[in-house]
């Protein structure tokens, strides 16, 4: 049987299929670049831990509230924090980004995934911390059916333990969960509506992205 590719930074803490793939100008094949960028994961859960807990957002439930942090911009309803943004520049730069470029691309990435998360949760994209651990398992049981399974091993490695590893794709996945099934749901709808679209759904996609975060109106804290 032939085995699939996985979109192997999705799993591997920062970012998701649906509408968040980032481009990068080294290979990320390469061992070094996988290292790096599990270090960098590492490092962020670590701070992450030494940061205290907030509850929950949804009474009765176990729904993700924005991660513990410095916040780096607050809009209507959506919530950065700087380690958001720092992590998706590190992520930039290890493209190839100057500091400036990544830097930039990292602020509009954490805008459109917050906003669009938000919008998530107000469709009723909640999702419990069961429903986070299921996936992981079912990903976890599938990953030796990917080609590249080796670059999760990488990045695992750069873990003190690989229970670290699995605790901070939770952390990742309490938002990326609700995202990626707001996304899909969104998609077979816009499809199913125009057989022959004038505008392709990824195009689409993007304009709705833009929309939710100009919408936020986002404001740096003070």
């Amino acid at each position: 049987m032939k085995k699939k590719n996985i979109a192997i930074f999705a799993a591997a803490g920062i970012l998701i299929a649906s509408g968040f793939a980032l481009s990068v100008t080294a290979s990320p094949k390469e061992d070094a670049w996988v290292q790096k960028w599990g270090k960098i994961l590492s490092d962020h859960y670590s701070s992450q831990q030494k940061q205290p807990a907030k509850a929950a957002a949804q009474e009765g439930t176990n729904a993700v509230v924005p991660e513990a942090g410095e916040i780096f911009e607050k809009g209507v309803n959506a919530t950065i924090t700087t380690d958001e943004v720092e992590q998706a520049a590190a992520y930039y730069q290890l493209g190839g980004m100057s500091e400036k470029e990544a830097y930039a691309e990292a602020v509009d990435y954490a805008r459109k995934r917050e906003a669009l998360y938000q919008e998530a949760l107000k469709n009723g994209y909640q999702v419990t911390s069961q429903e986070v651990w299921d996936y992981l398992e079912h990903f976890k049981e599938e990953l030796h059916e990917y080609q590249n399974s080796d670059m999760v091993d990488t990045i695992m490695e750069q873990f003190d333990s690989e229970e670290d590893y699995w605790n901070y794709e939770f952390t990742v996945y309490q938002k990326n969960l609700p995202i990626q099934n707001y996304v899909h749901d969104l998609e077979q709808e816009y499809l199913a509506q125009q057989e022959n679209p004038e505008i392709s759904w990824e195009t689409h996609f993007e304009k709705l992205k833009e929309t939710l975060a100009a919408n936020e109106n986002y404001q740096q804290a003070p």
